[in-house]
């Protein structure tokens, strides 16, 4: 039987975790390593926390986030904003993610193919 799983989303924009009404508007919520103890408590078997403004902003997401929010949980996290290579991928997993999701799928099949062929299949998230 297949088990079901609870994957929690917490969007960042300016250090913030924020909730989307359509992607246009955002209500801060507060800090992301909060949000992830709340969703920790909670049960959720994965959280995936998303910077929404480091591709745009030409930036990775703060590494510092990433700590935290890592530090204050047990969860596994997938981590993603402003992937752009592979030592950002290392500097995501040594801040503490699980997994990094990269958002260049349709654009850079290469960068994906080595990302997984370095880090492996089970770390990488290709997101569209």
């Amino acid at each position: 039987m297949v088990k079901k799983r609870i994957v929690a989303t917490i969007i960042v924009k300016n250090s913030l975790a924020v909730q989307s009404i359509e992607f246009s508007e955002y209500l801060p919520i507060g800090k992301p390593e909060i949000a992830a103890e709340f969703l920790n408590e909670w049960g959720v078997d994965e959280i995936v926390l998303i910077d929404i403004d480091a591709t745009k902003e030409n930036r990775l997401i703060d590494l510092e986030i990433v700590k935290k929010v890592s530090n204050k949980i047990f969860t596994p996290i997938s981590v993603g904003g402003g992937v752009k290579n592979i030592n950002d991928i290392k500097n995501l997993l040594e801040a503490g993610a699980d997994k990094v999701v990269i958002n260049q799928a349709l654009k850079d099949k290469t960068f994906i193919k080595n990302a997984v062929k370095y880090f492996g299949k089970q770390c990488i998230v290709a997101s569209i």
